[in-house]
């Protein structure tokens, strides 16, 4: 077989891929479509049930964000970096998350007293700032080849995850100490909490269309984030049309949530799951796992 052959098998797989990706995502939407009818009916209200979501949002995004910055360290890509980055962010805002909601951890109040809206906003700057990192590393992806010297890749590791440490500790510090405006009443979401939705929507969207339409031969990766930012919307939809906490879309936003939360966990745990029948028995250094085989070209 040549190279040329090669060349047109691969992007013929490619091309089916991202078909295959439009076709779940466009069933996803279809479900979604059918949920919103109901999604304004008032749920049972449980905020007891915050602990499970956000350790179901932790307890996936962490070790993807640790995944992801192994793949960093054998690759040295900018986008994989950022993108590992981008997961951290969205584990640790979790947790501010869980502390500033009322009755999720002590009864109708918040384990740290911040003001009233400080748990709406807390909630968009972790939401948007969840899009706008992962379209920042899709971008970063597609458009620039740009790799971090091999010497220098524990350096810009140490770097970039303390730089989303320190930038989580002073988001959630700075939305604690200060009176924003209102985001969420008592009747629901203002006018001004839509527009913070909307913006998550169109980062979100504008990082999938990238992934399946500009992208050039998108990895598995990038097909399997694509699913995780649709996710991303149809939790971001369905919350919103619910029009207020507690509400039937606000809890089924939140499992297609979950399902965003787990999409790339469960994508690198299919990865080492592959590598590990390929690997000869006793060929492996101790101490060491095997190697992800790389669907990044």
């Amino acid at each position: 077989m040549t190279a040329s052959d090669t060349d047109s098998n691969a992007a013929e797989v490619a091309s089916l891929s991202v078909r295959v990706t439009v076709l779940t995502i466009f069933a996803f939407g279809a479900l979604a479509l059918l949920v919103i009818p109901v999604s304004k009916f008032p749920g049972p209200r449980m905020p007891g049930l915050i602990p499970l979501f956000v350790a179901g949002i932790f307890f996936a995004q962490l070790p993807t964000a640790f995944f992801l910055i192994l793949w960093f360290r054998r690759q040295c890509r900018r986008s994989l970096l950022l993108l590992g980055c981008t997961y951290f962010y969205s584990a640790l805002m979790s947790l501010s998350h869980l502390v500033t909601f009322p009755g999720a951890i002590l009864v109708d109040q918040p384990l740290v007293a911040v003001p009233e809206q400080s748990t709406a906003w807390i909630f968009a700057a972790w939401t948007n700032g969840f899009a706008l990192l992962a379209l920042i590393a899709v971008s970063l992806e597609d458009f620039s080849d740009h790799q971090i010297a091999s010497n220098s890749v524990r350096r810009a590791i140490a770097t970039a995850l303390s730089t989303v440490l320190a930038t989580v500790v002073i988001v959630t510090l700075a939305v604690a100490k200060l009176e924003l405006p209102t985001l969420v009443t008592q009747d629901g979401f203002t006018t001004l909490s839509w527009g913070v939705r909307w913006l998550s929507i169109i980062l979100l969207c504008s990082g999938i269309c990238l992934i399946l339409f500009v992208m050039r031969e998108p990895s598995d990766l990038y097909l399997w984030l694509s699913w995780a930012l649709t996710a991303m919307v149809f939790y971001t939809v369905l919350s919103a049309v619910g029009g207020a906490r507690f509400s039937v879309g606000w809890y089924i936003g939140r499992l297609s949530w979950l399902v965003s939360a787990w999409l790339l966990f469960i994508f690198f745990v299919m990865q080492f799951a592959r590598a590990i029948p390929s690997s000869v028995p006793g060929s492996v250094t101790p101490g060491k796992a095997p190697s992800l085989k790389s669907t990044d070209g």
